[in-house]
């Protein structure tokens, strides 16, 4: 499953390699979504740098920016495998949304620095594949 996911995974960071975070392509073309505090830095010049797993870094081009978004609406559309990584406390309420469609802290305990991977299930809604937690990753 990893092998699968990881080459979707962007760094994020602008022009001088500094800041960044984390983002995901979301199709062939190279498309990709992250969160606005990524990008933030980014606003005068909506130029950056992404990383991918195969090690390249690659210039890029932020199109849109959309502080208030909901990230699970853009999710719902998405057919592949996601992984959500991250830090931001919001990311429990993500992960209960797609699984359960309501913002319920009880259906998936995620934890801030863990990660967790949603695929879609026979009957087109997102199931949780697997997580990881936090201490269990290398530092």
């Amino acid at each position: 499953m990893i092998e699968r996911v990881i080459p979707s995974v962007v760094a994020v960071f602008d022009s001088e390699l500094s800041g960044g975070g984390s983002g995901v392509l979301i199709d062939s073309e190279g498309y990709g979504l992250t969160n606005y505090h990524v990008v933030a830095g980014m606003l005068d010049t909506r130029r950056g740098l992404g990383g991918l797993s195969d090690g390249e870094v690659y210039d890029l081009e932020v199109l849109g920016i959309d502080p208030t978004g909901d990230v699970a609406n853009e999710a719902s559309g998405w057919t592949d495998d996601v992984v959500l990584v991250g830090h931001l406390p919001f990311m429990g309420r993500l992960a209960a949304r797609l699984v359960a469609g309501r913002e319920d802290p009880g259906v998936a305990a995620f934890r801030p620095g863990g990660m967790l991977c949603l695929e879609r299930g026979e009957e087109g809604g997102w199931e949780i594949a697997w997580m990881l937690r936090p201490e269990l990753t290398p530092v």
